[in-house]
């Protein structure tokens, strides 16, 4: 009997695809009449004729046999072939389902599951769906069909000899209802090692420089080692059932067949059996344990189809991000009011946070690494919901708006951009509707020189870091944001490219609110106002000399820029002197 929830998956799959269903169906049911008939023709031809030595009539069922072996053949294509196009397209609907429901999940979802994990979802469990669906579910209705049928015609034949082949099937349903439930489990944990297996794949290629910078081939081939053995052990009690179950199958279809001519024995005696039924029967007992064997492997391809099943559901069952109807436009001042994040309920992030940052304002965070700015923007960007407390723009709390409302009103520009491999133009106009703005094509004209039609490669190893960042910027001029984060923004520019794509800034987006995160802080002291973030508090606020003249944290951070940029300042005097680089500087 089927699990529930793989019923409720077919049931809704066979609805949509009913005429692709029912042709299989009616083929189907074709090929279970085919192959019932041959055994009947050969009675009819051993009692009738071979007999009686009737050598035309013998022909003549010959040619019958001929014609339903044919029809056999015909009807198996044509069931396969709608069966094979009714899987491609359930399996064509749930990968677009699936990968759907994946991009609407929140962000802490991909922070905690492994990449290679969502990917097996799409890959190696759509494969079970596929296998199970296009090889199962038909054939599985045509086998009992088959089964039933045949069945049918032994009671008509023989009831005594069908009371003994009865007697061999119940053992046979004994042992399969036995290792039902070990099946599963078994087949539950073997999806669970490979999908494991998977995830540490893709994240040992994803960080392969990594590895190859430190040196950690034989670490990782350890690592590796050690989740293919643990699927193999897993694996190993499927074989172990399985290497149960089969022989168990064949034993019994023989040991069935020689109590059929035991039975024979007894029962030709009264003359209530003729030659050519011990025949049929002998045949539709073969045939009878074709289905049988058959079921016994779709019965491997159901467990695996519902071990998939299962994380599907679980992962399609998971809560996507709350979509706002008629969500209102954004614009207004951002408000901060006691915010409180925590990413894993133990520690915070962010401690009681209250800020006001106006319309049209010009504001820079600063803090040293680990103190919160990013988790600010993560908050901002609605990746996060606050732990406690409350975020408001224009008035509004965030919560009123769409995700895709707030986050098409802020652009961001990070130091690690993320390029797709794709061309140059499409990595630049993500957004739908978009035109490169007239000011950046000479810029990118010249910058990436081949054109737009650049082919980006996989991680973007064809173009530098400030190449990525060139095209980072390019995406936030083409989206016409109202907020503009730069979170060192152009920090891997070189300086006459970093001044050009400024003014371009300025000039586009002046009357944007912008928040402009540092770590080097001569690139914010123009600005209205710099907010300082400590250990996940707003520890300082104000302008730039307010902040100098307080002498704390800021003062102290803004030495140390000092001191670097001093620093650097003697390296260009001694190499333009004729020092070596890194020789010594003049004390």
């Amino acid at each position: 009997m089927l699990d529930k929830r793989l019923s409720h998956f077919l049931w809704g799959h066979l609805k949509h695809y009913r005429k692709l269903v029912l042709l299989s169906l009616c083929f189907m049911l074709l090929v279970a009449f085919s192959r019932m008939a041959p055994p009947y023709i050969l009675k009819i031809a051993i009692d009738r004729y071979i007999s009686h030595r009737d050598f035309s009539g013998l022909s003549l069922m010959a040619l019958f046999y001929l014609l339903f072996v044919l029809l056999e053949y015909g009807a198996i294509y044509v069931q396969i072939y709608a069966t094979q196009l009714f899987g491609q397209n359930v399996v064509k609907d749930m990968r677009l389902a699936i990968f759907s429901h994946v991009l609407r999940l929140p962000v802490p979802y991909f922070d905690k599951t492994p990449h290679g994990k969502t990917l097996n979802y799409m890959t190696s469990d759509m494969e079970n769906i596929n296998e199970f669906v296009t090889s199962g579910i038909v054939t599985t209705a045509g086998d009992v069909l088959t089964i039933l049928g045949i069945a049918a015609v032994m009671m008509y034949l023989s009831l005594p000899l069908t009371a003994v082949a009865a007697l061999f099937f119940f053992f046979l349903f004994l042992a399969t209802h036995f290792l039902r439930k070990r099946f599963h489990e078994a087949y539950r944990a073997t999806r669970e090692s490979a999908s494991e297996m998977n995830a540490f794949l893709n994240e040992s290629l994803a960080g392969i420089y990594v590895s190859k910078l430190f040196c950690r081939k034989d670490a990782e081939i350890s690592k590796f080692r050690e989740k293919n053995e643990r699927y193999v052990a897993a694996y190993k009690k499927v074989i172990h059932y399985l290497s149960l179950y089969f022989p168990f199958v064949e034993s019994v279809g023989t040991l069935t067949i020689l109590a059929i001519l035991v039975a024979s024995d007894a029962v030709l005696v009264y003359g209530a059996i003729t030659f050519g039924t011990i025949v049929a029967f002998i045949e539709y007992s073969h045939k009878i344990y074709n289905p049988i064997r058959d079921l016994s492997e779709k019965y491997n391809l159901y467990q695996n189809a519902l071990s998939s099943l299962e994380k599907i559901d679980a992962l399609l069952s998971m809560e996507p991000e709350r979509q706002v109807e008629d969500s209102p436009e954004i614009s207004g001042d951002i408000e901060f009011k006691d915010v409180w994040l925590s990413y894993d309920d133990e520690s915070f992030a962010l401690k009681g946070i209250n800020l006001t940052i106006g319309a049209g304002e010009k504001v820079g965070i600063v803090g040293l690494t680990g103190s919160g700015k990013t988790s600010l923007i993560n908050l901002l960007l609605g990746f996060y919901r606050p732990s406690r407390g409350e975020i408001r723009i224009g008035g509004r709390r965030i919560e009123e708006y769409s995700p895709d409302v707030l986050r098409k009103a802020f652009g961001i520009v990070s130091q690690d951009v993320y390029v797709f491999p794709r061309t140059l133009e499409e990595n630049l106009l993500l957004g739908d509707n978009l035109r490169l703005p007239e000011e950046l094509v000479p810029i990118a004209g010249g910058l990436f020189g081949c054109g737009l039609e650049r082919v980006v490669s996989e991680d973007g190893i064809n173009f530098s870091e400030g190449e990525k960042q060139v095209i980072s910027l390019g995406r936030l001029m083409t989206c016409h944001p109202s907020y503009i984060i730069l979170d060192e923004a152009t920090s891997k520019i070189d300086t006459c490219l970093e001044r050009g794509i400024s003014n371009i800034l300025e000039g586009q987006f002046y009357s944007c609110t912008w928040i402009i995160i540092a770590h080097t802080l001569h690139s914010i002291q123009n600005l209205n106002r710099i907010i300082v973030i400590h250990e996940g508090q707003l520890v300082e606020e104000g302008s730039h000399e307010q902040l100098l003249q307080r002498n704390g944290l800021y003062g102290h951070l803004f030495g140390i820029t000092l001191e670097r940029r001093e620093y650097e300042n003697l390296h260009r005097e001694a190499w333009g002197n004729g020092m070596e680089p890194g020789g010594d500087l003049p004390r």
